[in-house]
């Protein structure tokens, strides 16, 4: 079995072309879809067609011994030869002979040129592809041998002098203030660099490896998952109001600070300066979540046992009797409190741990009638969650053991508690939490958008010639973030035209006989309880907060218990940041990019480990809108959360105002918050 030579350039056809007298086969095709009918392209005309004898047919596997029925000449170059079968898969050949006992060619044609190989399913579809024969290909130049495991300034420097000695073997200079010597070290530099780059992609790239909090996040959020950050810790303050205020009520503002004891400092702080020195002594800082109406009245509050001693409220109950009428209504929060050791009557054997705030539902006021004169009082039922979780003593016993028993004066407000009250009630709570505005109020300018990367005049290109703009991921100045739960409307209800006319008329309707149907389907009418900014409602045994927006949409809000509210769920909680750019866009804060669109003004906050923030846009990527250069982002945010902001009881000891009416601040309850769920390289994912 013979094969002819490969060549890169054929010129045979052309030479037969221009001979006066040799012919030969330019190429063949199947004709028809019964692969019976042959062309034969020649690369001259004839005078006449080649006889039956001088065509064979060669070859075939399963087909064989194909023999030619007709031989027509339907144009000057065109042979039209019939077969009696189609043939097979496999290669056939066409040959021109001189006759029926001759293998040789006829006289006028080409020996080269007097056969073709064909295939008679050339025609056909195929799933396969054709493989391309070079069988004369250059031979690969020997490999050079490379110690892949440099990964060093050391290995590398060695491994390219050692490459250069095989080169230039005679170059044989070893002086380090040789030029080649110091572009090989260099070299080495640049290498060492691109190797700890390489090897830290790779090891990011996978959960496994991962070793920053950053990846491993990611990583989580593709496999359905969250990292969550924690939640800044959350303190039950109690705002003591001077009593010389009177029934007046005291307006204390959303996001008022308290800190922690600091040195030499007053606990009511008026003057910036005063406050500037305090936070540089480093105090937690906490502020409080919503506004709050103050009174007098509020700050010390006594249990009435209707003259009997020895009074206890058992464990899990949710409703009390207090002494007065008092100003008082449905969604306050109040703390109850042991003030004195109920078996010695001391003070300090009173119990820390008999502290719990609640919320109250319902408020009434009654008489007592076996008193003179009669004795007004207040009953008061708060939320069930709230229901005790420790027997509460509320008086002494009448012994021997207490006769000795007298009046005190509670340290917070100065004023007398009696000889035989155990626990008293605390009112004017505000809920605060852990972090501070940074900076004060006027926010950080962060970097401006950079533009296309250009290197020699050259920009950096996709393969569209698009310009590459750099990755836009500024870092904060101060961390770590704050994280809290944004308070979000329970339902919205679009305002009435007749409620619309109330409020521009500023007549509240003191009953509102609405029906929502949102999360609770509330059928009762909804009865106004206070109206201010924010009216504060019930409807049955349900307490609301209501708000009338400017835009005709009445949001509410369900009063949780107590409880709810003194610690959120980690994975609800977000970082407490805004971001404007320049153009006065504000930015919304997501989760995750994964299903935001790419021209949406959205962002995020990814946390490292050692608790810096990165912010990450959707508009990185190949919007129709990308982060214009030059665009500028001012970010306003808070700082806190984590362990720090766990502090103790009595721990808060500052508030920071301007009202005279405002005395002090205690937290009577510990600060509670959930510290982030990566604490170490051994990462945890929350569902």
């Amino acid at each position: 079995m013979s094969t002819r030579q490969s060549c890169g350039s054929e010129r045979r056809r052309e030479l037969v072309r221009l001979h006066p007298v040799l012919n030969g086969i330019d190429f063949l095709e199947v004709a028809d879809l019964t692969q019976r009918v042959l062309h034969v392209e020649l690369l001259k005309p004839l005078a006449a067609p080649f006889a039956l004898e001088q065509l064979r047919i060669e070859g075939g596997d399963v087909v064989r011994d194909i023999r030619v029925t007709a031989v027509a000449l339907p144009q000057p170059t065109r042979l039209r030869v019939t077969v009696d079968r189609a043939g097979d898969f496999s290669t056939y050949t066409l040959r021109l002979v001189a006759g029926a006992f001759d293998d040789e060619p006829p006289a006028d044609v080409d020996p080269r040129l007097a056969s073709v190989a064909f295939s008679f399913k050339a025609g056909c579809p195929t799933p396969f592809d054709c493989r391309d024969d070079d069988d004369c290909g250059e031979p690969p130049p020997p490999a050079p041998r490379i110690d892949y495991l440099a990964r060093d300034f050391t290995s590398f420097r060695q491994l390219m002098l050692d490459r250069m000695r095989v080169l230039a073997p005679a170059w044989q200079e070893t002086s380090p203030a040789d030029v080649m010597h110091a572009l090989v070290e260099l070299k080495a530099y640049v290498a060492d660099y691109q190797a700890y780059q390489q090897d830290a992609v790779a090891t990011e790239a996978y959960l496994h490896t991962a070793r920053r909090r950053i990846s491993v996040a990611r990583h989580a959020t593709l496999l359905g998952y969250a990292v969550h950050e924690g939640a800044s810790a959350r303190a039950w303050l109690q705002v003591i109001v001077d009593p010389a205020v009177g029934a007046a009520p005291v307006a204390l503002p959303q996001h008022t600070r308290a800190f922690t004891r600091v040195a030499d400092t007053a606990e009511r702080i008026t003057d910036p300066e005063e406050e500037r020195r305090a936070l540089a002594q480093g105090p937690e800082v906490f502020e409080t979540l919503e506004p709050a109406s103050l009174r007098a009245g509020h700050d010390l509050l006594f249990f009435h046992t209707w003259g009997d001693a020895g009074c206890c409220l058992p464990r899990g109950s949710t409703s009390a009797t207090l002494v007065g009428e008092l100003a008082l209504r449905p969604g306050m929060v109040l703390v109850l409190e042991e003030v004195r050791g109920p078996e010695t009557g001391e003070p300090a054997d009173a119990d820390r741990a008999h502290r719990q705030a609640v919320t109250l539902v319902a408020v009434a006021s009654a008489v007592d009638p076996l008193v003179d004169p009669p004795l007004a009082v207040t009953e008061i039922t708060w939320h069930p969650d709230d229901a005790l979780r420790f027997p509460l003593c509320l008086s002494l016993r009448e012994d021997e053991l207490h006769a000795d028993a007298v009046a005190v004066t509670d340290p917070w407000t100065g004023l007398e508690i009696p000889r035989d009250t155990v626990s008293v009630a605390r009112g004017n709570i505000v809920l605060a939490d852990h972090g501070r505005l940074v900076p004060d109020g006027a926010g950080e300018a962060l970097p401006e958008v950079p533009g296309p990367l250009v290197i020699a005049g050259s920009p950096f290109t996709y393969t569209d010639g698009t310009p590459v703009a750099p990755r836009y991921a500024p870092t904060l100045g101060a961390a770590p973030l704050a994280r809290v739960v944004a308070r979000t409307p329970d339902f919205e209800l679009a305002l009435t035209e007749s409620i619309a006319a109330a409020l521009t008329a500023l007549q509240l309707p003191r009953v509102l006989r609405l029906r929502i149907e949102a999360r609770h389907v509330l059928g009762a009418p909804i009865e106004i309880l206070d109206a201010g900014s924010v009216w504060i409602a019930r409807s049955g045994a349900l307490v609301l907060e209501l708000e009338p927006g400017a835009d005709g949409v009445l949001r509410a809000w369900l009063r949780d218990a107590a409880v709810d509210r003194e610690q959120v769920a980690p994975a609800d909680a977000l970082p407490d940041i805004r971001l404007v750019d320049d153009d006065g866009v504000p930015w919304r804060l997501a989760r995750s990019l994964l299903a935001v669109s790419p021209d949406a003004p959205v962002f995020m906050a990814e946390t490292e480990g050692d608790g810096t923030v990165q912010l990450r846009f959707a508009r990185e990527g190949d919007g129709d809108t990308p982060l214009r250069p030059g665009l500028r982002f001012t970010a306003h945010y808070r700082v806190g959360g984590g362990v720090a902001g766990n502090v103790g009881v009595e721990a808060i000891r500052h508030i920071v105002t301007g009202d005279a009416a405002i005395v002090r601040v205690r937290n009577p309850l510990p600060a509670a918050g959930t510290p982030s769920s990566c604490t170490s390289t051994r990462w945890v994912a929350a569902r």
